[in-house]
């Protein structure tokens, strides 16, 4: 058994500067939150307990769902454009920021709802509308941040259902060794 970080809110080690594409205080991100009603709804941050483990905190987020709508979309649109997003964005960048936040928040993707085209308009419009750039956007921005939104809802979609039915995240932890010692392989 080894060492798996799984109560840490901070991890140290060297992260190299061009690996990071934008740092943000936690302030910042209270501030959004308070401000933006769905924003809160989304990221539900008063579910966390920070003497909580992982395992815990994904508890009480599945015990509060939140289903994606067009007001959620929105949300997310929020919140990556306070992660530095915007229409100009590496769209395979934006694909993996929403499927991780739809993913790690559990945030639940009911595919007659996910898919409507309101969901992803409403994403777009909130990016950019959030996004204060003076730079002109490319002609085909919004086709490409609605191909990044749906291919981010898509992966979401699969890593949970991986996780359902193995009992893993994406990254391969074990939710609980409870299935090995009962000779459950996952």
């Amino acid at each position: 058994m080894g060492y798996r970080g799984s109560q840490e809110w901070l991890i140290w080690g060297e992260i190299p500067s061009e690996a990071i594409l934008h740092t943000l205080s936690f302030a910042a991100l209270l501030a959004l939150v308070n401000k933006a009603v769905n924003v809160g709804r989304l990221l539900r941050l008063d579910s966390i307990d920070p003497v909580s483990n992982i395992a815990r905190i994904r508890s009480n987020l599945q015990a509060e769902p939140v289903t994606l709508t067009a007001r959620f979309g929105a949300a997310i649109g929020r919140v990556a454009s306070l992660f530095a997003f915007n229409p100009s964005s590496n769209p395979r960048h934006v694909a993996e920021f929403v499927a991780h936040l739809l993913q790690g928040w559990s945030i639940h993707l009911d595919p007659a709802v996910c898919t409507k085209p309101e969901v992803c308009q409403a994403f777009i419009t909130a990016l950019e509308f959030s996004t204060e750039t003076g730079a002109p956007l490319p002609d085909d921005w919004e086709n490409t941040m609605e191909s990044a939104f749906t291919e981010g809802v898509k992966t979401a979609h699969v890593w949970m259902q991986q996780e359902a039915q193995f009992g893993r995240t994406p990254g391969g932890a074990s939710r609980s060794r409870s299935h090995r010692k009962r000779g459950v392989n996952s």
